[in-house]
């Protein structure tokens, strides 16, 4: 009885995550871009590493864009002005995404179960670490779920600077 329980409530939220997958989907081919927003994400909803100093170095130049950070809920007193804060998962961080010409990230945070990037979209990752900047090859991880997520990654592969 028990093990029908179980199948009976994982099949629930299979078909609750098919549905929410057509959402988002639907978000994303329906909401336009906009060319002066830039959305930034951090693996621990935090305001911190990689996005956190390229956000600050758009700052620091006054350059005019939209800029988001999707960020945890006790984490949006700490960002700085002219950045807005979007929690994530909720309905206003899918069209913050789908709207964005550029998704900044350190840990391939959009891809997985998000907004399908678009045609005009850019992805750029900056893999969470402290060597510097660094290219995956696909071919030389050995964890599945990291080679899909590396696949995934977008357009543009920052690695350190050579010696």
């Amino acid at each position: 009885m028990l093990f029908l329980m179980i199948a009976s409530l994982r099949a629930v939220q299979r078909a609750d995550l098919g549905t929410a997958a057509a959402a988002r989907v639907h978000i994303a081919k329906t909401t336009p871009i906009k060319n002066d927003r830039i959305v930034f994400m951090h693996y621990s909803d935090k305001y911190q590493c990689n996005p956190k100093y390229i956000c600050e170095e758009l700052l620091r130049q006054g350059l005019d864009y939209d800029i988001v950070y999707i960020i945890d809920r006790k984490g949006r007193e700490k960002l700085p002005e002219g950045v807005r804060g979007v929690r994530r998962h909720t309905l206003r961080h899918f069209f913050e995404m789908a709207s964005a010409k550029v998704w900044v990230d350190n840990a391939v945070n959009f891809p997985w179960r998000y907004v399908p990037k678009k045609k005009g979209q850019f992805y750029i990752n900056t893999w969470h670490g402290s060597m510097g900047l660094k290219r995956i090859n696909v071919s030389d991880i050995e964890s599945g779920h990291w080679r899909r997520a590396a696949a995934l990654a977008g357009q543009i592969r920052i690695r350190p600077p050579e010696k």
